[in-house]
Parts: structure tokens; sequence; C-alpha cells
């Protein structure tokens, strides 16, 4: 870990030591999209689910997240990210151990629940403590060194979970993902106990008043005036409408693209393969992106990404042959890659240490939204006019995502934001 920061000219970043168990935690959580999720369509499938009901399955996850992610980020300041994380484990691997023993679709919804409702704890405290490591002229590289990190260690996995779907069945794969939870929890214990903030400066960051007589340290329920407020900027508010219609866009490609390269008659092994090959693509490009990305303005990046995963997803619907189903892979992996690092990067660079995690969670609430209406309403789409005719709909969401990402470019509040102003906190109206 040394060698590879004094590479990518990180020499600021301080605590490395948390920064690698930070690391480790993030891949085993990321596990639940590289080794589950392009499986679960199929097992969904093959257990009689109409397309309407799979996905409703797909769309379960972001369903709890939009309604979790704000409370988790703030939950996180109160009683610390430690706790967020380790409680977040002991969540998914109730929820894996669900995939591992069942053969029923009901308890696919309840099983999707619990893993959404893990994602939801770990993600903000660990995107809050990532970016707490780093100056913040070196956040964006940190956020890539961290997404690509995560991503190699990932980039058989899909590969590996088509190879156990096709030879063992989806139960082999849950159980994996409890093991690999199960190591995430034993891991999150060795990140150094820190206290959760005081009373009266989780209400300072959350833009709320201490009651008298708390003596600042009882904690209360969670209000969401701070989240408010931070989305009374005008570049939060639109960069979460943006982050809504990318992943409104990848929502519908991600519930039925495995179906639909099994409707050419390619086995899980190949979805497996495919999605294997775009990973590589994206760690790639990750890396890539720690060394250089501050060469770049992040508006720039984030446009430059939006407008290059456009155009290969138009031309989904009209590829039918292995190779340039690795073509549009490989791209449009580029292009995911660089996406969501820049949108942290700003939320990152915006926010002061005390409301970082409650932007994270503003960040997951946007995504999730964008990722709850995409696959029932492609799941309607498909049942009526075919699974192609969905992905039309995905690209042209995309092509508003762009319009979107330029409005925020051009906005003042970026071009003061990226001038290097530090941010002030949120104040609550």
């Amino acid at each position: 870990m040394a060698t590879l920061i004094r590479y990518l000219d990180l020499g600021e970043i301080s605590r490395r030591r948390e920064l690698s168990i930070l690391i480790v935690l993030g891949v085993m959580e990321g596990f639940s999209w590289t080794l589950i999720k392009p499986m679960l369509p199929l097992f969904a499938a093959s257990l009689g689910a109409a397309e309407l009901v799979i996905g409703m399955i797909v769309a379960m996850p972001p369903l709890v997240q939009i309604f979790t992610r704000i409370q988790s980020g703030g939950m996180a300041v109160r009683f610390g990210k430690r706790r967020m994380i380790i409680t977040s484990f002991v969540v998914t691997m109730t929820g894996a151990a669900m995939f591992a023993l069942t053969k029923s679709v009901p308890i696919l919804f309840v099983a999707q629940v619990f893993v959404a409702l893990g994602e939801s704890l770990f993600w903000p405290a660990n995107w809050a403590y990532v970016t707490s490591l780093a100056p913040r002229r070196q956040q964006g590289k940190v956020v890539a060194l961290v997404m690509a990190v995560q991503g190699g260690f990932g980039i058989l996995m899909p590969y590996i979970g088509g190879r156990i779907f096709d030879l063992q069945g989806f139960w082999l794969n849950g159980l994996l993902y409890a093991v690999f939870a199960g190591i995430g929890l034993v891991t999150a214990f060795r990140l150094p106990v820190v206290e959760p903030a005081a009373r009266g400066e989780a209400a300072t960051a959350l833009g709320e008043s201490q009651p008298p007589g708390t003596g600042g340290t009882a904690p209360k329920p969670v209000k969401l005036a701070g989240a408010r407020a931070l989305l009374a900027r005008e570049w939060v508010l639109l960069a979460a409408w943006g982050g809504t219609i990318i992943f409104f866009s990848w929502g519908i490609h991600g519930a039925f693209y495995p179906i639909y390269v099994r409707s050419l008659g390619y086995t899980a092994t190949t979805v497996g393969l495919l999605a294997t090959w775009q990973s590589l693509f994206v760690t790639v490009t990750r890396f890539w992106y720690a060394k250089a990305g501050d060469r770049f303005p992040v508006d720039r990046a984030m446009l430059t990404a939006i407008f290059i995963n456009a155009f290969p997803l138009m031309l989904l619907p009209f590829v039918r042959t292995l190779p340039l189903l690795m073509v549009v892979a490989a791209v449009t992996g580029c292009a995911v890659s660089v996406i969501p690092v820049a949108i942290k990067t700003l939320y990152a660079n915006a926010t002061a240490d005390e409301e970082r995690a409650l932007a994270m969670g503003i960040d997951g609430v946007a995504m999730n939204a964008g990722a709850l209406v995409s696959p029932v309403l492609a799941g309607a789409a498909a049942q009526s006019i075919g699974i192609p005719a969905t992905f039309f709909a995905g690209n042209m969401l995309t092509l508003i995502a762009l319009a979107l990402a330029r409005t925020v470019s051009r906005s003042k509040a970026v071009a003061k934001l990226l001038s290097g102003r530090e941010p002030e906190p949120a104040v609550a109206p």
C-alpha cells in the first residue's frame, strides 16, 4: 500500500493503516455486486418469476435505501463510523444467509431488504471515513484509488459467480457472500475505536439546536434539517438529479442485461465473463484516474464520462455477437468507472468533515431513487414490447443526465467550489 500511495503521489494521506482496512471492508461489502447481483435475475427467472416480478426484486434495495441512506449518514455522525460499519456487516450476513437457503421468490424480497440495509449502513460511513483521511485537493484521487483496489479484487468474481451458478446453483453464491461478510465483520473490529461525536457537535452538523439538559452526550432521533440545508445548495440538488437519472439508466440495463445475454443463447458463465471483462476496464480506468485525476476539473471529468457512456448503450439492442458485447462492456466500463468517483469527489470537496457522512447519504438516496423506478418500469416494458425496447429508454435518460451535468458544470456555485475555497458547514434554515 505504501508503494502504491507513493506512485500515485498521495503522500499526504494520513493514517494509512485505517485506509488499508477500509479498502478491505469495501471489497468484502462490494462482493454483493459482483457475486450475487449479476446472477439474481437469472435465479429469480429459474424460480418462475415474471419480468415484472424480477424488476420488483431488483428494485427492492433502492426502495429500502431511499428511506435509510440519509438517516444512516446522520447516525454515523451521532454514533461513530466504526460502530455503523460493524453493524452493517451483521445485517449483510443475515441477508446473504437467506440467499443461500431460499428457493422461494418471496424470501428473495426479504433477503434483498437485509442486504440493502447493510449497504445503507455501510457506504455513507465508509466514504466519509475514507475522504477524511486525505486533504481536500487529493480527495478525488483517494476515492478513485479505493474504488480501483476494490474493483481489482472483484474482477474475477462475476465470472466465478457465473460458473458457480451453472455448476452448483445460486445457494453457493449466497453462502460465499455470507462468508465474505463474516470476514468483513471480523476486519471491521480492527478499526481504531473512535468515540461518537458529542451531542453538541452532532447537532451542529445536522443543523439542529442542542436541547437543554442533554449534557452534550445524549443521542436523539435523527432529523433531516441538515439534509434540507445541504439540498438548498444549488450544486447539491443538481448533482443529485444527475445521479438519479444516471442510475435510472444503469438500473434498466443491470436488471435485464443478464437475461438479454441469455436470450442470445449464452450461458450464465458468459454473463459473468462479460461482467468480469467490464470490471477489468473499470479498475484500470480508476487506477489511471487515481494517478492523473487532479489534472482534470471534477465537472469536466463527469461530463466526459457521461457522454462516453451514452453512445455504446444506444447500440446495445442491435449487438448480438460476443465480440461486440465485449466492446460495449469495455467502453461503458471506462465511463462507468469515472462517474461515481467524480460525483463523490464533488460532495467531499464541498462539505466539511462533520457533515460529510450526511452528504454521502444524500448521494446514496439520489442514486437509489433512479435505481428504484427503472427495474419496475423496465419489467413492465419487457413484458409488453420486449427487453431491447427497455434499453432505448435508458439511453435517452443518459442523455438527459448529460444535459443536467452540463447545467452543474456551468453553475456559479460549482465554479466557486472548484476555485479552491474551503467549504463551510451547512446551516439549517
